[in-house]
């Protein structure tokens, strides 16, 4: 069953470069762990304010997903790229949901 795994995050003031330069890193490292290219969108005009950034991915089940973050955790250079994004966003919620055909 394929999965859309879908993170929205609230950026902290100031905070952009960070986030852009700490993707593209988790971009050049996630390849050899399998993990699907992300499509990243910035807010630009509705409910939400410009500070919020969605990233989306699309995986072939659970099980692949739970298969590369186990291998992401076990990475010291992950885990340092996932701190230092945890201090340039206010927020983050995470969502999952199954792809209809």
């Amino acid at each position: 069953m394929k999965i859309m795994e879908r993170h929205i995050s609230r950026v902290r003031a100031g905070q952009w470069a960070t986030v852009e330069s700490v993707e593209k890193q988790y971009d050049a490292i996630e390849q050899p762990w399998s993990f699907p290219p992300k499509r990243r969108y910035r807010a630009l005009y509705g409910g939400q304010s410009r500070e919020f950034y969605v990233t989306e991915r699309e995986w072939e089940g659970m099980a692949n997903r739970e298969a590369a973050l186990g291998s992401a955790f076990g990475s010291p250079e992950w885990l340092a790229l996932a701190q230092e994004l945890d201090q340039a966003i206010e927020s983050l919620q995470i969502e999952i949901f199954q792809v209809l055909d």
